[in-house]
């Protein structure tokens, strides 16, 4: 047990006194709080507890994970919710304020949960109720969950179900999770059910249903799981229906109503196509069919009525490409009569994909960009997402939707909560374009919007200015080519102007890529053609008092992608095959006061992206497989000393046959790396190793994986992983293992609101005293999630207060 941090409070000021020493190796766990974006981060500045971003987003909001339930009232996500580290594509509700949900994740409130979980009305995992579903294609996707009484069916496209063999559909128990039974045998994966009273409807990519032909729609009993009479491809009963459906309208969703099955498809009958047809459920005769000019994504009962949601612009024709009535992604059926007045305009760009009813309204969510989209038109900011619409007038209703930064797949209602889950990690942020500064505390948005006018690619900090470069022509309306300096103290804009100027008509995508300050200057590298007027092509340094390049020349003939210094080199690393007037492919190293290439020539096969240093070795990563007359697949190390290739590779672990590894961060003790990776069977997107023999060390961000990482900066303790990524979008931090430290401290109405990042698992204690002689408990929580919230209701009237959380593991 250890002491790590004391806060101290005086109700008008807070300060902090830090105590103990910290352990050296990493969280496996990210911090949660720290807030994410809508787009790619490409760059990352670190000082004290000011954290800065730049990259393609236009939003930054709070990490909620993929699936959250919103207050309706409000229309904010809850204050605390376990996150889910993937994908929410399902969700039921358990009829007691918690929520089962489906899709692609690993690991939900911290805890291991892959594609499948239980979360209870405390908005806690239920730790007595696991049902991993695993195997397949997507790694084991479910993509539709059912709830009847005390089972839970779900379908997708996995084959194992709570360690038992299900292929793409099963069914468990709603309160121990034991999986049932019940194991219909289908030949291709399940996207879509419904419940009658007897029978359970499927749909899918399926030909056969427990040995039985059953082309794309089929029925189980809801006992043993065996298949059923019910067929409407048998032509013996459909003898109009000569045609199925074609190969890419595969059923994703069903209904059952009225003693009907609804299919959506497309089907040729005697009367031509359609896409919407109804069944009988007791003999499997065609009721009727109604033309569409799209898909389906799912279809619900409500007071009578059919509700179909998905990809169309008209309903109700007897063709299935055109006539009918116009409708857009959204429509109302009365089963008796055909397509209702209900015309809402909820998306003018995308599909709806799921609808969830409350009171006299609904939900719609899916991947949609509103009826009147901005400005920022295609952007996912600007993407309304959802919209409670009124069930009569279609008008929408309700209080503004929140932001969030991807699409939404599934919705439904329970109680006040509406719960929305998709393919997004952030919801009720802001809209703040591509630069940014992060409170290095607890990683929430800081006031300060510069307002670049286009892509921010490089940040780095320099003589008490923050310098930032990328594609931009103003930064809050004031001119700036490309590159700009604030001032850290006021984050004012410096009147520093270095103008890089480049050739718009034969270059495309930013014109800086790498900033690295040196002796009161800094080198810029990228895609340009001139600097303050005077010629630089690719590669300068400027002089960080006036702006203007130095006589330092080392042209390059296509993009410089990464610089390191180390000696006398400044190392280069890109996309050219000249550098200073000699040949050099990918790679070089130049005088770093005059320029003058060295005669080194290690000629990788292809472009180099990141090069580090520490004080034995020069790093190199990139698309090489060959490099210095050696095979080297993606990353490598050259002596600073002797310029030979040195033993050191990342061979064993990059994923063939990409060998891409795009960023390497080198230290004494370990070199850090983002790529595609394997290790034994198991594949990984970062990784570390020891910077002498590449063995691997035992830190393992598993089962978080991030694909498309950009960068890395260890920073304070503190490694920083940018880019962009389903997972975690933008920005990953990870702390060293075990207590870290109080991230928030405030006074609210409940008493002092404190927050600690702590371990994964760890067991945090929190105390207070006044006079450090006598200590009062507060709280003992477990970390699951990394991330403690906690209020003490109670604080002594005396000034002051101090507090400390003791941690174990």
């Amino acid at each position: 047990m250890r002491n790590r941090r004391l806060f101290q409070i005086l109700w008008s000021v807070l300060w902090v006194s830090q105590v103990g020493s910290a352990a050296q190796q990493l969280s496996n766990t990210p911090r949660q709080d720290f807030w994410v974006t809508d787009g790619t981060v490409n760059a990352i500045a670190v000082t004290n507890d000011r954290v800065f971003i730049g990259g393609s987003f236009r939003y930054v909001g709070p990490y909620t994970g993929g699936g959250v339930p919103v207050n309706v009232n409000t229309m904010q996500p809850v204050a605390k919710y376990p996150k889910v580290n993937g994908s929410v594509h399902a969700v039921e509700p358990d009829g007691n304020g918690g929520w089962f949900i489906g899709g692609e994740f690993t690991v939900v409130g911290g805890r291991s949960r892959t594609n499948l979980a239980h979360i209870t009305a405390a908005g806690e995992v239920n730790t007595n109720w696991v049902a991993h579903a695993t195997g397949g294609d997507d790694r084991g996707l479910v993509e539709k969950l059912l709830l009847d009484g005390t089972t839970l069916y779900a379908a997708g496209s996995f084959t194992n179900l709570g360690g038992e063999p299900r292929k793409y559909v099963g069914a468990v128990d709603t309160v121990t999770a034991a999986v049932k039974p019940w194991a219909p045998q289908l030949d291709s994966n399940v996207l879509a059910m419904a419940v009658s009273p007897t029978a359970i409807y499927l749909g899918g990519k399926f030909f056969a249903l427990n040995g039985n032909e059953r082309r794309y729609v089929g029925a189980v009993d809801k006992v043993g799981g065996g298949t059923t009479t019910w067929n409407p491809w048998d032509l013996n009963i459909n003898p109009i229906m000569f045609s199925g459906f074609t190969s890419n309208t595969h059923p994703y969703a069903l209904a059952v109503v009225n003693g009907r099955v609804i299919v959506p498809g497309q089907f040729m009958t005697g009367f031509g196509w359609v896409r919407l047809a109804a069944f009988s459920e007791t003999n499997s005769r065609w009721a009727w069919g109604m033309g569409m000019s799209g898909y389906v994504f799912d279809m619900k009962v409500n007071a009578g009525k059919l509700y179909v949601a998905g990809g169309f612009s008209s309903i109700g024709g007897s063709d299935g490409t055109d006539g009918g009535v116009p409708r857009k992604n959204l429509a109302s059926i009365d089963l008796s009569v055909g397509v209702t007045s209900w015309n809402p305009i909820a998306a003018q760009i995308g599909e709806v994909r799921s609808l969830a009813f409350y009171g006299d309204s609904v939900f719609a969510v899916g991947s949609f960009i509103g009826a009147n989209p901005g400005r920022n038109y295609g952007i996912r900011t600007n993407a309304d997402h959802v919209v409670q619409l009124d069930l009569v007038s279609g008008a929408a209703v309700g209080l503004a939707r929140p932001f969030n930064n991807g699409p939404i797949w599934a919705a439904a209602s329970q109680g006040e909560h509406v719960f929305l889950g998709g393919e997004f990690d952030s919801m009720a942020g802001v809209q703040h374009e591509y630069l940014a500064e992060l409170n290095g505390q607890d990683g929430s948005l800081r006031p300060w919007n510069p307002q670049p006018n286009e892509v921010v690619t490089a940040l780095t900090i320099a003589n008490g200015r923050l310098l930032v470069g990328g594609g931009f022509q103003s930064l809050g309306g004031m001119p700036r080519e490309r590159l700009a300096a604030y001032d850290l103290a006021t984050l004012h804009l410096s009147a520093w102007n270095p103008q890089i100027q480049r050739d718009t008509s034969i270059a495309t995508g930013p014109a800086i890529n790498e900033l690295l300050p040196r002796d009161g200057a800094v080198f810029v590298a990228g895609n340009f053609q001139a600097v303050g007027g005077q010629p630089r092509t690719n590669l300068a340094k400027v002089d960080l008092s006036t702006g203007l390049p130095l006589t330092f020349r080392a042209d390059a003939n296509d993009n410089v992608k990464t610089l390191a210094i180390a000696g006398s080199y400044l190392y280069v690393g890109g996309e050219f095959s000249r550098l200073g007037g000699v040949d050099r492919s990918y790679l070089a190293r130049v005088d770093v006061d005059s320029g003058v290439v060295d005669s080194w020539a290690p000629e990788p096969d292809s472009w180099v992206t990141s090069i580090s240093a520490n004080s034995t070795a020069i790093y190199v990563s990139g698309g090489f497989a060959n490099i210095a007359g050696s095979y080297r697949s993606g990353g490598t190390a050259f002596s600073p000393l002797t310029g030979n290739l040195l033993p050191w590779t990342l061979d064993t672990y990059v994923l063939q046959p990409y060998r891409y590894v795009p960023f390497l961060l080198a230290t004494d003790d370990l070199v850090y790396a983002v790529g595609g990776f394997i290790t034994g069977a198991d594949q990984r997107g970062l990784l570390a190793v020891d910077p002498t023999t590449t063995a691997l060390d035992p830190w393992d961000t598993r089962p978080y994986f991030f694909w498309t990482s950009k960068r890395l900066l260890l920073e304070g303790g503190r490694l920083f992983v940018v880019g962009g990524d389903n997972v975690r979008s933008g920005l990953v931090v990870y702390e060293l293992e075990g207590f870290s430290r109080f991230t928030r401290l405030d006074r609210g109405p409940s008493g002092v609101e404190l927050g600690l990042s702590a371990g994964q698992g760890w067991q945090v204690t929190v105390e207070r005293t006044a006079d450090f002689n006598s200590w009062m408990g507060v709280s003992t929580n477990i970390a699951w999630e990394g991330l403690l919230e906690i209020t003490d209701s109670m604080p002594p009237a005396s000034d002051p207060v101090f507090y400390r959380a003791k941690t174990t593991n």
